[in-house]
């Protein structure tokens, strides 16, 4: 049994010092970002395309920057499904969104609609603060908990000081990013390329 929560306690510590190079957190704050400025121009109907857009840079990164470091780890299946449970929650909330939208749409009133449509920038930055929380529990990220807090702030600002949701998006999503990236210069410092791979990379 002790064997066998040592082996727990070892994938744990391997999988979030996987997550310590703050890539998936410049990632996160990215797309956010790039929500917010597309709604500020005239490609605010880019924002779906933009995971599809980052998502490879981000593993180009990772093999660039954190496999040479840490080497590659192949993880448990369970661990595998846990991530495509987060892309399954990720997906349904943007789809409950977008039915939340429609039906705000219809024609006729009431009172929970009526809510809706008065605080709907609270509503939104609940939901996606919920998605970031369940991450957070499921890949053992406290920091996401963090990035949730300033998520719904941001859209409650919003909602309180009458601003576009636009502002909301670009606020979280710079904190985050920036988040991200000392998280990435704290890694570099802490994880330098062996010898061996740093001659290489100086001679290419």
């Amino acid at each position: 049994m002790s064997e066998q929560i040592d082996v727990k306690k070892i994938e744990r510590k391997a999988y979030m010092s996987y997550h310590q190079d703050g890539l998936w957190d410049i990632f996160l704050g990215a797309i956010i970002l790039a929500w917010g400025v597309s709604m500020m121009t005239e490609m605010a109907s880019m924002s779906g395309v933009w995971f599809v857009v980052l998502f490879p840079l981000l593993m180009a990164a990772k093999r660039r920057i954190t496999y040479p470091r840490l080497g590659y780890a192949e993880f448990p299946r369970a661990r595998r499904s846990k991530l495509q449970m987060t892309i399954l929650l990720a997906i349904v909330m943007l789809l409950g969104v977008l039915v939340l939208l429609l039906w705000m749409s219809q024609l006729g009133s009431s009172s929970l609609r009526d809510w809706l449509r008065q605080y709907f920038k609270i509503a939104f930055g609940a939901m996606v603060a919920i998605v970031l929380a369940l991450m957070a529990v499921i890949h053992w990220i406290k920091r996401l908990y963090v990035y949730a807090g300033v998520i719904f702030l941001s859209f409650a600002g919003a909602q309180r000081l009458n601003f576009h949701m636009k502002f909301s998006f670009i606020a979280a999503g710079a904190i985050i990013a920036f988040s991200g990236l000392v998280l990435l210069i704290r890694f570099l410092r802490k994880y330098p390329l062996p010898e061996r791979m740093a001659s290489r990379s100086d001679t290419l």
